[in-house]
């Protein structure tokens, strides 16, 4: 399997964690420092914070990414992607950056991850 085809196996897994709101699985798919940078609120640092802040979401049935450009450079790869998420009858938008470190075993998980805030998300902090 390629390092591409790792990447996409790991957002599918990160998309249907967040999809079936557990918590504990969103954050095992961060490295132990990696840090979420959310509009308009502190930095999210390390996979404890993550998980608290995963946890606030809950169950969410239409989440979906679609990922428009990967670039893998050795152990480090990015990625651009387009957000939907459906919740209470309305669909927000938002443009994420993530940045992904290849692992000993082969895998990726998430580094960093920013997103924008223009139509995007509300931030439960």
């Amino acid at each position: 399997m390629s390092d591409k085809e790792k990447i996409d196996a790991c957002n599918a897994m990160f998309q249907e964690a967040l999809r079936q709101g557990d918590a504990d699985r969103c954050a095992a798919m961060c490295t132990e420092d990696a840090v979420m940078m959310p509009p308009n609120a502190p930095p999210i640092e390390g996979c404890e914070a993550i998980k608290r802040h995963f946890a606030k979401l809950g169950p969410d049935s239409s989440i979906s990414a679609e990922i428009s450009k990967v670039e893998v450079f050795g152990e480090l790869a990015y990625q651009l992607s387009r957000v939907s998420w459906a919740s209470d009858g309305n669909t927000k938008y938002t443009d994420a950056l993530d940045v992904l470190r290849k692992q000993a075993d082969g895998s990726w998980l998430f580094v960093a991850s920013a997103w924008n805030s223009s139509g995007g998300f509300d931030q439960a902090q």
